[in-house]
């Protein structure tokens, strides 16, 4: 092989493929269940800052993930704790970019969405998607307040009242480790 045609395995990505950092191989076109780990999606999740990092302080999309699971009543805890693990695949796009992506985008979250709620025994359907979306907004709302304008009045006080004894900001791996914790608690096992 010449110096021009040479490169490392991580450089090819024309197949749809990737590795996790467990060593899972994800094709982003063809998921399954099988392919689904919750250590791959808290470290991912704990990692991503929601806004596209565009944020007075970080704030992941784990701790987002949490808070809105816990403002959800117990009937929607599961899948709302587990409304954005597609974004552990696919990233944390910014809501104006999946608007230009357009149909090929929602494609493939729909995709990891549906293998997501089949590995971990969530039942997903329109009005829940609906229901959730409704705490999913409320929780954007107290977010965009408090990590773009500056104004943590209330995501202080959604934060003592819904996750007490917890800190306000959670860096990486203090969000990873909630969102394992959160999951055990709701989901009853580490891995299902």
């Amino acid at each position: 092989m010449n110096k021009q045609t040479e490169f490392h395995d991580v450089h090819a990505v024309n197949d749809g493929l990737f590795s996790t950092q467990s060593g899972v191989l994800i094709d982003i076109r063809k998921p399954t269940p099988a392919m689904i780990r919750i250590e791959d999606i808290a470290l991912a999740l704990g990692n991503y800052c929601r806004f596209g990092g565009h944020v007075s302080r970080f704030y992941s999309v784990a701790q987002h993930s949490v808070l809105v699971s816990r403002m959800a009543p117990g009937y929607l805890k599961k899948a709302a704790l587990i409304h954005d693990f597609a974004e552990a695949y696919l990233g944390d796009v910014i809501k104006p970019l999946k608007v230009i992506l357009g149909a090929n985008y929602k494609e493939l979250e729909h995709r990891f969405e549906v293998v997501i709620h089949q590995r971990f025994e969530v039942h997903l359907n329109q009005g829940v998607k609906d229901d959730i979306a409704k705490f999913d907004r409320k929780a954007v709302e107290i977010e965009d307040k408090a990590f773009k304008a500056g104004d943590y009045h209330d995501f202080a006080e959604h934060m003592r009242r819904l996750c007490p004894d917890e800190p306000m900001y959670w860096n990486q791996r203090y969000a990873k480790m909630r969102l394992l914790l959160e999951f055990k608690t709701l989901f009853g096992a580490d891995e299902q």
